[in-house]
């Protein structure tokens, strides 16, 4: 029994090291300009997090860390970039440690994250890289906006709902750029106020919107909440993630022969 527990840790022990030899642990580590910088990501896989944070420990003896990490951070993700949201650390001294936040909205899609110091130290960027992944984008977010919120919903969920259709599908996208199969209408972001009477006039109605990114629709979206209407989706990175989750798309004279517009 004891040779079949020590046989166990064993092997646990070399499957921890070759995990953390493969890159498995979170944690990254870079020295520039005598300061040294590590960085680990708290809560990558928690879909329904508002930010993604990052433990952030900088330590030197060659001066002082009287830089503000909110001026000098980016994160970029494959739908684009961010500034920190707040840093926890404050500034100065030969050591700094504390929580780097970003908004999540706009970068939780899977793939590769990439946060950026600038000036740390001297004048070469250090670059810190992980992977987002599939398991963090899956579930619907709330998304507080002025007069009530709606849910960002991923690619996943809208193709589930679409095989028992009971909401209003509508693509906020311009130019056109293609369509989900079974959209209702077509109603440019830019003309939600002015198209008002165009969706349903129950308030109540469940409503979808898309774009080609998501950032159109969240443009739209708001404009629906801040009018009454209080069940209004919006398809989380829009038709870029819905093709990278493995679905198609339609477009106009492929299978309707409808002109958008």
């Amino acid at each position: 029994m004891k040779r079949l527990a020590l046989i166990l840790v064993t092997a646990l022990l070399s499957a921890a090291l070759a995990f953390a030899q493969a890159g498995g642990s979170l944690k990254r580590t870079q020295r520039t300009g005598g300061v040294t910088v590590r960085v680990t990501p708290t809560n990558l896989s928690e879909p329904m997090a508002a930010t993604i944070d990052f433990q952030v420990v900088m330590d030197t003896h060659a001066g002082d860390l009287g830089f503000d990490l909110t001026q000098v951070a980016t994160l970029v993700g494959e739908m684009g970039s961010v500034s920190p949201s707040a840093w926890s650390g404050g500034k100065g001294g030969h050591h700094l440690e504390g929580i780097l936040s970003f908004p999540a909205r706009e970068l939780r899609r899977p793939g590769p994250l990439t946060l950026t110091l600038r000036d740390v130290g001297s004048d070469k960027d250090l670059n810190f890289v992980w992977e987002i992944p599939a398991a963090a984008t899956g579930s619907a977010v709330r998304v507080a906006v002025e007069g009530g919120f709606y849910t960002d919903i991923s690619p996943v969920q809208l193709r589930e709902m679409l095989k028992s259709k009971d909401f209003f599908l509508v693509n906020t996208h311009i130019p056109y750029e293609g369509e989900l199969d079974r959209t209702d209408s077509f109603i440019p972001f830019d003309l939600t106020a002015s198209r008002i009477s165009e969706f349903p006039a129950e308030k109540a109605a469940k409503i979808v919107l898309y774009c080609r990114s998501g950032r159109m629709s969240d443009i739209a979206a708001r404009i629906l909440v801040k009018s009454g209407f209080s069940n209004v989706s919006n398809l989380d990175g829009g038709m870029i993630a819905w093709e990278k989750a493995g679905f198609s798309l339609e477009f106009a004279g492929s299978k309707s022969g409808r002109t958008p517009g």
